[in-house]
């Protein structure tokens, strides 16, 4: 799979208030289900190397999403 950043946030223009509210609760159901997912993970899986170990580990992946999501929703 190849990922490309003109596709990183393609997502088409919110015009009504109802598409902001959808927005939003799609987007609070998603990190529901992924902090649900992240609750399951073991510390040994968390320690283990993500998909290659120039990637880091699992942790260091998780924090950095934390950390990307904090810095744009700045």
């Amino acid at each position: 799979m190849l990922i490309k950043d003109k596709f990183s946030y393609d997502y088409p223009n919110i015009t009504a208030e109802s598409e902001w509210k959808q927005f939003i609760e799609t987007h609070l159901l998603n990190a529901e289900t992924l902090a649900k997912h992240i609750e399951l993970l073991t510390e040994e899986k968390l320690q283990e190397n993500f998909s290659d170990v120039k990637y880091g580990n699992y942790l260091s992946n998780i924090n950095g999403i934390i950390e990307h999501t904090h810095y744009h929703l700045g």
